[in-house]
């Protein structure tokens, strides 16, 4: 336990630094009158007995220096000092200082900015429930073209053939007018062409079970809301919600008109309806660092029901969960078999005779692979790039002024100073 003693009377002597000081002049102080007091006994006169026990004593300074030093506290001390001597001298050059400042915080800001804005895209990982069992599945043509979009009735063949597969979802996104019955249009839209356009996904059913997204207001999707011809509802997002109702709960119920046309002169030809029946909880986004403005059914994609058929439109995009203790070779090698087989009972110009697996860890979906790693590189190279700029320049700035401090060096040098502290 001695060790653990000798953290706690460091700690004391960092803390209680004043008491012990006093008490360690009290100290020195009382030897040396003691020893002057028996010097006089011998037969000197006061004043030589004082100085003769001084000489005794040895330096009073360098002997509280070695003790500070025992104590532990002697580089707060010489940190405290280095601090207040470098205050003292920036504020004596104000022009210099200024200028050191505003180039370290330029090269620190834009670095810091460069690498937040790649952490956000390709170390991150997506704000889903274990994003690390995820995966995008993609179709193979014969000649090795990739095929992202599915049918409807691929998804559901898919689903219910899979068993490495824990989940599978699909989704397609879109971008649609969203805006309350009976409101006015708006003037321009978030992706200009048409007004009031917002991002939307159209979803399976078991899209917030797979990512692992809540609700926080009303409810999620129905199995009957995926029903051909049932009335579109929508989930809004959380961002949505506070935008554009102000955080209103009355917003559920609310019936919104999307998927309009419009003529040159703004007027409305075609517009469907669709019912808020809940607001996502803030933390989930879907399968984007910026979330959509809601989530639909993904039967509410098209309003003809062909598309929902077996030569349907290919509409969609999947995402599946692996099941604990399964590789990606073993979903894979199930897949390639429902392609191939799907492949011979519908043959198409985009027939797909195998699949590809991606992983969907991050926005941008690269794996930290030694591969990407090394097409990135560029990039993480320009991260410091930008901050040596910054710090060579703030470098030839210290030399200059290390040039017109010479004499001041070899004073310190010259008065013991450490070659050490002095470049500290």
């Amino acid at each position: 336990m001695r060790w653990f003693s000798q953290i706690v009377f460091k700690l004391k002597a960092l803390l209680f630094n004043t008491k012990l000081e006093t008490r360690l002049s009290e100290e020195i102080r009382t030897h040396i009158e003691m020893a002057t007091e028996l010097k006089v006994a011998e037969g000197m006169s006061p004043k030589e007995a004082h100085y003769a026990a001084l000489r005794e004593f040895g330096g009073v300074e360098q002997i509280k220096e070695r003790t500070r030093d025992e104590w532990g506290v002697l580089w707060f001390e010489q940190f405290c000092q280095d601090i207040s001597y470098a205050v003292r001298v920036l504020w004596k050059s104000p022009a210099f200082t200024i200028t050191a400042v505003l180039t370290l915080a330029l090269g620190i800001g834009v670095n810091s900015a460069l690498f937040g804005l790649y952490n956000m895209v390709a170390l991150q990982p997506l704000p889903v429930k274990d994003p690390n069992s995820l995966v995008r599945i993609a179709g193979l043509t014969n000649e090795g073209k990739s095929v992202g979009r599915f049918s409807y009735t691929e998804y559901l063949d898919y689903r219910a053939s899979s068993r490495t597969l824990e989940g599978l979802l699909a989704f397609s996104d879109s971008i649609v007018p969203l805006k309350p019955l009976g409101e006015a249009e708006p003037d321009s839209g978030f992706y200009g062409r048409l007004p009031g356009a917002v991002p939307v996904e159209f979803v399976s059913d078991n899209y917030f079970s797979v990512l692992g997204g809540a609700t926080k207001l009303g409810r999620g999707f129905l199995p009957e809301d995926f029903t051909l011809g049932a009335a579109p509802v929508i989930v809004l997002s959380d961002q949505f919600w506070q935008h554009r109702f102000l955080s209103d709960p009355n917003a559920l119920g609310t019936t919104l008109m999307f998927e309009r046309q419009v003529d040159k002169k703004g007027g409305v030809i075609k517009g469907r309806l669709v019912t808020v029946v809940g607001v996502a909880a803030p933390e989930f986004l879907g399968q984007n660092r910026m979330a959509p403005a809601g989530w639909l059914p993904l039967t509410a994609r098209s309003s003809e029901p062909a598309d929902y058929g077996p030569g349907g439109a290919e509409m969609c995009h999947f995402v599946g969960r692996i099941k604990a203790g399964i590789t990606e070779a073993q979903v894979k090698a199930e897949l390639d078999v429902i392609a191939s087989r799907r492949a011979i009972e519908f043959p198409s110009k985009t027939t797909k005779t195998s699949v590809r697996l991606k992983r969907v860890l991050r926005w941008l979906n690269i794996p930290p692979t030694p591969e990407n790693l090394a097409r990135l590189s560029p990039f993480i190279l320009g991260f410091g790039m930008v901050l040596l700029i910054a710090c060579t320049n703030v470098a030839n700035l210290l030399l200059a002024r290390g040039a017109s401090r010479q004499a001041e060096i070899g004073v310190r040098l010259t008065l013991g100073a450490s070659r050490g502290r002095i470049i500290r």
